[in-house]
């Protein structure tokens, strides 16, 4: 029976769940976590190597499944207790089938957070940067290093570059007023799914019905023939299919459990969303690379002159800005009638008539 080893069971977790959910992008930056962590082991060099990573997002065990080729046998249930469910394993499987793999930087760290994320205002390409050694000491600056780019070699002071950027964080912060507003609308849609997963559980089942019926008929086809590469390839399909079935059963049986509150399962993303820039003053580096991630959904274009241009924002901080938009124009300043001209008094008027002629026009 195998049982979890901590603190390493939490730190694959953590990995494995950042890989799905796309927290990491790449294999690369998994290699990064598990290599900050002193509990993860590591080789006579202190390394991870990459293909232990590629090794540990592909074993089903930590999904709760066991299967061993040589004997033909596939996604068996285990007995042990599983670090991650077989949903996240199967999102761990699509996306590394759908990148390349991709080196890791040796360049990533604290001195330049918004390397690699900020572009250049003529190309477009990833601005780099590093320090130059002065009179008395070392400046940092960004610059752009494609070659044909009419800002090649030119230098942009790092202050700058990052000082800007603060602002413009800052800038994502909703006004109290709105965030409470939007905060309460999104509770009201939490209620409203948690009331409708009822519902969903008659799709589910109709779903896995169908997946055992293909499993079943391709199980058949394969008694049927003896041709060797059709029979791999219908276990190939079956082992998908398999894997669906599973995802499915998952999805039943949470359907019936309780959700937990709005607060409890919103609490963090909310904190995030009422003051982006808190996170970025913490100056963790993965922090700070997940709010790269979080708030815009492209690298930043910053030009010398001008600054940051018109910055690509996530998907939750283009709602609140609709909703500031939307609350701002809901009543103009002049009142919902339409204005109409005042007449002005007539000029052989008395001051002794002056405030019955108001009365009666005003």
């Amino acid at each position: 029976m195998l049982f979890p080893k901590e603190p390493l069971a939490s730190i694959v977790k953590e990995a494995l769940q950042g890989f799905a959910y796309g927290r990491f992008e790449s294999q690369a930056e998994v290699q990064r976590f598990l290599q900050s962590h002193a509990a993860y082991p590591k080789d006579k060099k202190g390394r991870v190597h990459m293909q232990r990573v590629t090794d540990l997002l592909r074993r089903e065990l930590y999904a709760g499944r066991i299967s061993s080729p040589k004997h033909k046998l596939y996604n068996i249930e285990g007995q042990h207790e599983p670090l991650i469910t077989m949903t996240e394993f199967v999102k761990i499987q699509e996306r590394l089938k759908s990148q390349s793999h991709a080196p890791a930087r040796k360049d990533v760290n604290k001195d330049f957070p918004l390397r690699g994320f900020v572009g250049c205002s003529c190309c477009g390409g990833a601005l780099t940067a590093g320090w130059t050694k002065g009179r008395g000491k070392y400046y940092g600056y960004y610059q752009c290093q494609k070659k044909g780019c009419d800002l090649y070699g030119k230098s942009i002071k790092k202050a700058d570059i990052e000082t800007n950027f603060e602002t413009l964080l800052k800038g994502l912060t909703p006004p109290q007023g709105l965030f409470k507003v939007a905060a309460a609308m999104f509770k009201e849609f939490y209620d409203e799914r948690a009331r409708k997963r009822h519902q969903e559980i008659f799709e589910v089942k109709k779903q896995k019905t169908t997946t055992e019926r293909k499993i079943n008929q391709l199980l058949e086809r394969i008694v049927e023939t003896d041709n060797a590469a059709v029979i791999q390839a219908y276990e190939g399909k079956i082992q998908n299919l398999e894997n669906e079935r599973i995802v499915l059963e998952e999805k039943i049986a949470n359907c019936g459990k309780k959700l937990p509150s709005f607060e409890e399962s919103s609490r963090t993303a909310l904190k995030f969303l009422e003051n982006p820039y808190k996170l970025w003053a913490g100056e963790v580096l993965e922090d700070r690379q997940d709010i790269l991630k979080l708030c815009f959904t492209d690298k930043l274009i910053y030009d010398k002159k001008e600054g940051y241009r018109t910055a690509p924002k996530s998907l939750p901080f283009k709602v609140l800005e609709g909703f500031d938009e939307s609350m701002s124009c809901m009543v103009p300043k002049a009142g919902l009638e339409p204005a109409r001209l005042t007449p002005l008094p007539p000029q052989d008027s008395v001051s002794t008539n002056s405030t019955t002629w108001a009365k009666n026009n005003y």
